[in-house]
């Protein structure tokens, strides 16, 4: 694919009046976009009013994440497509880098790593930059993306509310599809991940039992093994042996056990 060939970008918001102009004016300084629609969950602040200033097409879907996510590929056209979160600013380096890689036969997804603010435990930036790099990642969150595999995703998306990625990230496996994750910074997520990975795990657990039942339970002890797991690994390599990262990496496992716990899931 030619690299000044236009794509489809699309942005999934709910109340995200905060960030989205800021992330609107990224993508359009920074991405050769055929069109930008934005898939809304019914906000209630000025999120709408934002996108028409940018004359972006605006679809309601008020589901789940994933059936927003595969709403999102359902309204678009182009064969790649920019998933850009509503609180991520791409840098101009984003599109020379990811579109590098839609030539690949075998590529997927590709995305790029994140600076974002500092946070109370900035030992868990360093800890997921890391993994990262080491087992790959998966993330709607600044991905460029083939349509046609999120569209095949229709029925493995629809009942779950995060761990979405994840989700997708297994289908490209089983088509064997490649993840491409690039070692640098090319985008600013204004969040903090230690804000925003618990109530994630805690929707991952009402995820795992809406979709498998008591076979969720394995998505939880596979999480537990993982998080134990990668902790160790990061601390044999980086020489960090830290266990406010340790007990960290319990809580967010503890917090997806409250979710498959719960007994309705809310879209928020």
């Amino acid at each position: 694919m030619n690299v000044e060939r236009r794509i489809d970008v699309t942005v999934a918001t709910k109340n995200s009046a905060r960030t989205l102009d800021k992330c609107i004016s990224a993508i359009e300084a920074n991405i050769p976009f055929r069109r930008l629609i934005v898939v809304d969950g019914n906000s209630q602040d000025e999120t709408i009013e934002i996108t028409r200033r940018h004359r972006a097409l605006v679809i309601t879907e008020t589901g789940l994440l994933g059936k927003v996510r595969y709403a999102q590929a359902l309204s678009c056209e182009t064969d790649w497509v920019a998933y850009i979160d509503s609180d991520v600013y791409v840098y101009d380096t984003w599109w020379p880098n990811v579109s590098r890689y839609v030539n690949i036969r075998n590529v997927g997804m590709i995305l790029g790593e994140a600076e974002a603010p500092v946070t109370k435990l900035p030992i868990y930036e360093r800890y997921l930059k890391h993994i990262s790099r080491k087992f790959g990642a998966a993330a709607f969150s600044n991905a460029l993306i083939r349509r046609e595999l999120v569209l095949s995703c229709k029925e493995l998306l629809r009942d779950i509310h995060a761990g979405e990625d994840t989700v997708l990230a297994r289908h490209l496996k089983v088509l064997g599809m490649r993840i491409v994750t690039i070692p640098m910074p090319l985008f600013y997520h204004d969040k903090t991940a230690v804000d925003d990975h618990p109530n994630a795990f805690f929707r991952w657990g009402q995820s795992s039992r809406m979709v498998g039942g008591l076979s969720g339970l394995k998505n939880l002890a596979k999480t537990l093994k993982n998080n134990v797991r990668n902790w160790w690994i990061f601390t044999l390599e980086t020489k960090e042996t830290n266990m406010q990262l340790f007990g960290f990496l319990l809580y967010l496992w503890w917090q997806m056990l409250l979710g498959y716990l719960h007994p309705t899931i809310e879209v928020n």
